[in-house]
């Protein structure tokens, strides 16, 4: 991948490229829209947990907008959900995303259930 011109490159190789050019830089804010949505499984949860622990450890704020709302109730601290240009609620990941929220905002039955290793997950039965 390093001698490739980035237009040879995947959509996620260069996904991977774009998030190494912005850490060279050294922000003390990051921005960062939908950077695993080219990424495979294994490189969506590497990115999130380094960039959880380059938040944590280098006290880096980090922004992320997520579609996977699964993502966000395990990488996220804080989330902000916004629709049709609207917040309909903020604050610690577990306490806004629920049931109640899923079927207002995004019209779906759905349930969070805990796994066995304490992870919330989103189960979807159907729309409203």
């Amino acid at each position: 991948m390093s001698f490739r011109n980035l237009g040879e490159l995947s959509g996620g190789q260069q996904q991977l490229v774009s998030i190494a050019q912005t850490l060279v830089r050294e922000p003390e804010v990051l921005l960062m829209d939908e950077p695993t949505s080219a990424l495979g499984m294994h490189r969506q949860v590497q990115v999130l947990n380094f960039m959880g622990a380059l938040a944590r450890k280098q006290q880096v704020i980090v922004f992320i907008t997520l579609h996977d709302l699964n993502q966000a109730l395990r990488f996220a601290d804080q989330v902000l959900v916004i629709a049709h240009g609207t917040a309909q609620g903020s604050g610690a990941s577990h306490e806004v995303i629920t049931e109640h929220m899923l079927r207002e905002v995004y019209q779906v039955e759905a349930r969070i259930e805990q796994c066995s290793r304490g992870q919330r997950h989103i189960l979807i039965d159907g729309i409203t």
